[in-house]
């Protein structure tokens, strides 16, 4: 349901900010948008999946920025996060904030919550210039195709392969916004853009996890269309269909 979640918040944002064109800049806009936001999330933190809250909340960041919502506003906003941290850091489960605290010195606790980091890091290492081969990696690497799949792909393919599956990351991305912003539909525009800051968001704390890039913290999310899953790649893909479908009737037909 939290893959379907991302999709749908989509799709339902989307569609608050293009009928609100005019309005986008009132801080009113923002508040309505944080009234739908906010109990989904809150249900989605509650399972707990500290991943697909943080996934929403970067979503629904690039769709407000892109539409054009004020940046004064969205800066009391993330002002108003940093300033929440507190309340949000008490009532996190314990392995929550070990995850957190690892991400800041994974040496402090190599065999304990800074296993994961560690052992992904060896494996990107050793994967070297163009890899050990497919099925060929040698570290053990818990959860090797979910959330630390790019430890595998790294040391499987290298430094080659990986950049050849960024930049195919990057080229996806940059067809969803160029497909968005050809679109003559406000809520065509935002769909896309709104699905690209969400596989955008996904790939870039999914890796930067795996090669311990701060600050990006050890969770649950995702490699988009890499990570073993059918919820996930379903969801991927009628995102990406609905999209496409908007873009294919941005003109009317002629009979």
């Amino acid at each position: 349901f939290s893959e379907l979640a991302k999709i749908i918040m989509v799709v339902v944002f989307a569609a608050y900010l293009a009928d609100r064109q005019l309005k986008v800049k009132s801080p009113w806009t923002i508040i309505g948008v944080l009234a739908i936001l906010v109990p989904p999330w809150i249900l989605v933190l509650l399972q707990p999946d500290l991943g697909t809250s943080l996934v929403l909340v970067a979503t629904v960041a690039g769709l407000l920025f892109m539409s054009g919502a004020s940046l004064f506003w969205l800066g009391t906003l993330a002002a108003a996060v940093v300033a929440a941290v507190p309340f949000v850091w008490a009532h996190m489960a314990d392995y929550q904030q070990a995850r957190l605290l690892t991400m800041l010195n994974p040496l402090a606790d190599p065999q304990g919550a800074g296993y994961q980091i560690l052992q992904a890091q060896k494996a990107v290492k050793a994967g070297g210039f163009v890899g050990q081969g497919l099925t060929n990696g040698s570290v053990a690497l818990p959860v090797s195709t979910t959330d630390f799949v790019w430890g595998v792909l790294a040391e499987e393919l290298g430094f080659v392969g990986s950049m050849v599956v960024l930049i195919l990351f990057g080229l996806l991305i940059w067809r969803l916004l160029a497909g968005a912003w050809r679109s003559t539909d406000p809520f065509a525009t935002l769909l896309g853009c709104g699905i690209a800051s969400m596989i955008f968001f996904q790939v870039f704390v999914n890796v930067g996890m795996v090669i311990g890039l701060k600050p990006i913290p050890v969770t649950g999310i995702p490699l988009p269309f890499i990570s073993y899953g059918g919820a996930s790649l379903v969801c991927l893909a009628a995102g990406l269909g609905t999209l496409q479908s908007t873009n294919l009737r941005r003109e009317r037909p002629e009979w």
